[in-house]
């Protein structure tokens, strides 16, 4: 077969020596847990679970099947206090007789040391006693209100005027009160009236000046009228009707211009004598076509003269 050999294989073993068992107790002294409540409460010093050799912190498990120790507590938050509040309360539901009103309650937080009030949740407040959010009340059967003088006339007949009146307080007994017992409950002095469109003037184009030249006049036609309708004139304001005749100014007129008389033909007996007639017009008399001016107005440009008798 073969020369045979021992294998060359070494065995070691390791044989664990027993120690003593650790051991591990409660320590009473933890970490202090969650103040119970928001005010006034309580908190408790968690016990941990510690090596009794090095009082290191171990997992809890390890001291399972030890009793636990009473857990130190002591009071916290001590320095504020929690209440319900009653923060305000409706008008009792009936004016007469017996009715109701609501309660505004909030749970409130009162700091002893600033000085202050905090709302909170209604939870915090929950082992108090909550008072009631609604109650019975009884309305004491002295009705108030708004009495009123007639309106006064609209200020304006038209176009959105104003009128007023007066109040005065009083009772169902019909006694008069002081305006401030009515002050809680609304009053209407004022308010508009006449709200609607007022009539006014209309008027057409200016016709043509009456005039070929010169001043004159010209025409319109003026009328009282409300959006579309026509009114008689009394219905509009006869101090802002507007004028239906107006002056008017064309170019000035051409007119005839005269010369002085000229010296007569002849130098004894009878002849007659010239001047110079011209039609012109504007300031400067430009001098314009015979029949621009009025022929049957043309002044004479001759006229018989006579001197002293020839010998």
């Amino acid at each position: 077969v073969g020369n045979l050999y021992n294998p060359d294989v070494r065995y070691s073993f390791n044989i664990p020596i027993e120690e003593r068992k650790e051991q591990f107790v409660w320590d009473p002294y933890g970490p202090w847990q969650e103040c119970s409540k928001m005010c006034q409460g309580e908190r408790k010093q968690k016990a941990v679970c510690v090596r009794k050799s090095d009082h290191l912190v171990v997992s809890d498990q390890r001291c399972e099947h030890l009793s636990r120790l009473s857990l130190a507590t002591e009071p916290c938050n001590t320095d504020c206090e929690l209440r319900w509040h009653v923060a305000g309360k409706s008008e009792c539901s009936a004016k007469c007789g017996p009715g109701y009103r609501t309660q505004d309650v909030h749970c409130m937080k009162y700091s002893t040391l600033k000085g202050q009030s905090d709302r909170v949740e209604s939870r915090f407040c929950s082992d108090q006693s909550k008072p009631q959010v609604r109650e019975s009340c009884h309305g004491d059967c002295h009705l108030k209100s708004w009495h009123y003088s007639a309106w006064s006339e609209c200020s304006k007949s038209c176009g959105r005027g104003t009128r007023t009146r007066d109040s005065y307080c009083m009772n169902n007994l019909g006694r008069r009160l002081i305006d401030r017992e009515c002050n809680e409950y609304q009053r209407v002095l004022s308010e508009s009236c006449n709200d609607i469109s007022c009539p006014d003037w209309a008027s057409s184009e200016w016709s043509e000046c009456l005039v070929t030249c010169g001043k004159g006049t010209r025409h319109r036609q003026v009328w009282c009228r409300l959006n579309e309708e026509r009114l008689s004139d009394h219905f509009c304001n006869p101090n802002a009707k507007p004028q239906a005749v107006g002056a008017c100014e064309l170019p000035e007129c051409a007119s005839w211009q005269v010369g002085v008389w000229g010296m007569c033909a002849v130098s004894c007996g009878q002849g007659y004598q010239m001047r110079a007639v011209r039609c012109v017009a504007g300031t400067y008399g430009e001098t314009l076509d015979d029949r621009e001016c009025n022929a049957a107005a043309r002044p004479r440009d001759s006229q018989d003269c006579e001197m002293p008798a020839c010998p």
